[in-house]
Parts: structure tokens; C-alpha cells; sequence
């Protein structure tokens, strides 16, 4: 009968490896993931910003409001107003 030596650290170093290179593959999914999704949250609320501006326009122009008219229409907190007003002048 035959004996065979087994190196078991050629295993486990193999072992480890893929242990690490699972690991890594699983960390850059989660990166693109969270990325994604703080990428679409900026995007939602870029737009937000862009169409309560656009609607504060109209009412300006249509309705012959003033800022501070539409911004009470709209209940724009005023914690918000400067910003708004900045972005309209």
C-alpha cells in the first residue's frame, strides 16, 4: 500500500485565496450597489429641487405672485427659502 504525503498548506493557502477573492468580489457588489443607490437619491432629489423651482417660476409669472407668496403657497420650510431665492435670481 502507498502512502501519499498531503501538503495541506497548498490547501489552505489555496483556500484563503478564493476565501479573499469571494470576499473582495462580494465588497465591489455591495460598493456598486450602495453607489447606486446614493447616485439615484441624489438624482431624485436634484430633480425635486429643479421641479419646485420650475413650479415656483410659473406661479410667479402666471399668477402674478411674489417669492415670498409662492414660497407660502408652497410651504417651503424656511430653513429652504434663501436657498431658493438664490437659485431664482
Amino acid at each position: 500500500m502507498f502512502l501519499m504525503e498531503y501538503d495541506y498548506k497548498d490547501d489552505i493557502a489555496s483556500q484563503r485565496e478564493e476565501s479573499f477573492e469571494l470576499g473582495l468580489a462580494k465588497g465591489r457588489v455591495s460598493g456598486l450597489e450602495e453607489g447606486l443607490e446614493k447616485g439615484l437619491e441624489k438624482g431624485r432629489m436634484a430633480g425635486l429641487e429643479e421641479g419646485r423651482l420650475e413650479d415656483m417660476r410659473l406661479m410667479m409669472d402666471n399668477l402674478k405672485l411674489s417669492l415670498p407668496q409662492v414660497m407660502d403657497a408652497l410651504k417651503i420650510p424656511s430653513e429652504e427659502r434663501d436657498k431658493y431665492a438664490s437659485l431664482l435670481s
